[in-house]
């Protein structure tokens, strides 16, 4: 599995569904007593999985959320979360439907925008993930971020386009050193497989001084 030192942070933190209270003059009902509890709860697990999401036990995230899921079927904060840890396990047919049914519920979530541009540029279809991206507006959907530290995007084709996606989000208008590295490291992963077959595990990096 390729190593993917973004994904891990790009995990949110979000609750399942509210609570209504139903008291009375500052009084909580038994009612919404037992929703608060179950909220808790909700919480609590959405918190594990995402914490396992950031260790990058994907299997393990993937589990607690499919879980969250059943319960919960019309949660983005549980389907954005689940199609993250699918791309963590490289399924990328089962992460870009998880983004298609945030963006059904709301076409204006930058985070899956962003996210499903990505599976696009993981699949080669370079010109649809930019006209994705290019949607979102400045200082959302994390693209800065994911332009500068993901090594899915370290290889774009159009580099003209990706220094104008990273300006209008804040970004400088040359890579930095992070992103040449990155390029470096991809570029190093496929040199090695097509040497070593694609499930050989590369060599560790050289200490950086």
């Amino acid at each position: 599995m390729k190593d993917n030192y973004l994904l891990s942070g790009l995990w949110l933190a979000a609750t399942v569904g509210g609570i209504i209270y139903l008291g009375y003059n500052g009084t909580i009902s038994a009612q919404a007593e037992a929703e608060a509890h179950r909220e808790a709860m909700v919480r609590e697990e959405m918190a594990r999985a995402i914490d396992a999401g950031h260790a990058g036990r994907f299997a393990d995230a993937a589990r607690m959320l499919e879980a969250l899921q059943a319960e919960h079927p019309d949660s983005t904060s549980v389907m954005l979360n689940l199609g993250l840890a699918y791309r963590g396990l490289e399924l990328y047919d089962q992460a870009d439907a998880q983004f298609q049914k945030v963006l059904a519920a709301n076409p204006k979530d930058w985070d899956a925008v962003a996210e499903h541009a990505t599976i696009l540029k993981i699949k080669g279809q370079e010109q649809e993930a930019f006209e994705q991206l290019e949607k979102v507006p400045p200082g959302e959907g994390q693209v800065l971020v994911r332009l500068t530290g993901d090594p899915d995007w370290a290889e774009a084709g159009d580099a003209e386009r990706l220094t104008r996606l990273r300006t209008q989000h804040g970004g400088g208008a040359r890579p930095d050193t992070a992103v040449r590295r990155l390029q470096e490291m991809e570029r190093r992963r496929k040199e090695f497989e097509a040497a070593n077959g694609s499930n050989a595990a590369p060599a560790p990096e050289a200490p950086q001084h």
